[in-house]
């Protein structure tokens, strides 16, 4: 066998491989070790992934050890047979080339301590968290969050306001991953002490992570934003409460409308016009974009709100196709532009009626949004809707199929038509 891993000629260094991973025995695990260190640095990670194979005690030393020295390919392998064969014990190890300094061999360490299976593995890295310092505590707090060691809490909020920016920057992303309610508090606290832009955007994703998580058991935390004079915090715990939803987030969301700072108020209307409705209550929030949308002073709140409120009749699945034509047709005086016409054909265009037909036909006398109305009116006529006869139907296709200039829409009214029998 080591004859033919030592050959020039590449057939029998394969039959060589082939037999190293085949016999058995543990002294030919321990052959096979010494001769790694013989072979040319091109080999050594085959005949590495070969020991790798073998089924005996022996092996994982062997891997352990070509981990920790020799040249950085090799490392990469050994370090990669890790996920699989390694344990508690390899720790170490990884930890050690994980904090040495070069990005390849620290990549495939983290990428294998948060691979390697055990509790007991959590147990080892929460331990060494409470004690670690410097690069070797950033690590840690990294893995604490990729391996969602949640008994690690309290030791990374104890490292949100560390020194070492690295360490912060971790805690942060970590505490996004395993971070409940209660570190909502904390992340709130950070963030009205920070003033670093790029610190104050993580810290910001980690509570959207919280918040969208946790829910309303958050908002309690966040009320220190929403009352603060700072405008980029105000704005923060606004898109906080909207990810949570529910009829005290909305409240806030209103309540800012009507007197928060302009930049505030701007915000604060996208995020209703774009209002989750996670909760049951959250209904309340159509009633506060047809407010928008009839009486707001800025021409943007009108246009903002009037999205809003039709894409809450369109997704509100309690309406009877009759409520939402009704609702569509209260709206069309106050909608001026095409976009938004556009919008309300598309409402129309999913909730068939005879109502809905009558209201399309008279939005094509807009030459803006015409052909966007006939394709919703090819759509509504050509099913057997309760309410509308198929003379109805007819005429209603037979004036697409002659005025509409898309061939599409004509083709589709045709086809139609040939349908109502």
């Amino acid at each position: 066998m080591i004859e033919q891993l030592r050959s020039e000629d590449k057939k029998r260094f394969g039959i060589g491989l082939r037999t190293a991973r085949e016999l058995g025995g543990r002294k030919v695990t321990e052959a096979l070790g010494v001769e790694l260190d013989r072979l040319s640095p091109e080999r050594r990670p085959l005949l590495l992934l070969a020991v790798a194979d073998r089924s005996d005690s022996s092996v994982l030393p062997i891997v352990e050890n070509v981990a920790k020295s020799g040249s950085n390919e090799l490392r990469i392998t050994a370090i990669n047979i890790l996920i699989d064969l390694g344990d508690v014990s390899c720790v170490p190890i990884l930890l050690d080339a994980a904090t040495e300094g070069d990005s390849k061999l620290e990549k495939a360490a983290i990428e294998t301590l948060v691979r390697l299976p055990g509790k007991d593995v959590d147990s080892d890295l929460l331990a060494r968290l409470l004690q670690a310092k410097g690069k070797l505590r950033q690590v840690l707090i990294e893995l604490a969050g990729q391996r969602q060691i949640s008994n690690a809490r309290p030791a990374v909020v104890s490292s949100l306001e560390d020194s070492d920016a690295g360490i912060r920057g971790a805690a942060v992303r970590t505490i996004s991953i395993i971070g409940q309610d209660h570190e909502a508090g904390d992340l709130v606290k950070l963030l009205e002490k920070t003033k670093n832009s790029s610190e104050r955007a993580d810290i910001r994703k980690a509570l959207l992570a919280i918040s969208g998580r946790c829910g309303a058991k958050c908002i309690p935390h966040l009320k220190p934003l929403t009352q603060s004079r700072d405008n980029e915090l105000h704005i923060i715990g606004l898109r906080a409460l909207a990810i949570i939803g529910g009829p005290e987030a909305l409240a806030a969301i209103k309540s800012a409308i009507e007197t928060a700072e302009p930049s505030v108020q701007d915000e604060a209307v996208r995020i209703l016009s774009n209002w989750p409705y996670n909760w049951p209550d959250d209904s309340e929030a159509g009633q506060a974009l047809l407010k928008l949308a009839k009486s707001a002073k800025k021409m943007q709140h009108q246009v903002l709100g009037v999205r809003g409120y039709l894409q809450y009749i369109r997704g509100n699945k309690k309406f009877s196709n009759e409520n939402k034509v009704a609702k569509v047709k209260d709206m069309l005086s106050h909608i001026k532009r095409s976009e938004e016409k556009q919008q309300a054909i598309a409402v129309l265009g999913e909730a068939p009626s005879a109502s809905s037909l009558e209201l399309l036909t008279d939005l094509a006398d807009d030459p803006a949004v015409v052909e966007e109305a006939y394709s919703a009116m090819v759509r509504i006529a050509a099913k057997d809707i309760q309410g509308v006869s198929k003379d109805r139907r007819r005429e209603v296709l037979q004036t697409v199929v002659e005025k509409s200039r898309n061939n599409g829409t004509k083709q589709r009214a045709r086809k139609a038509l040939r349908g109502i029998r």
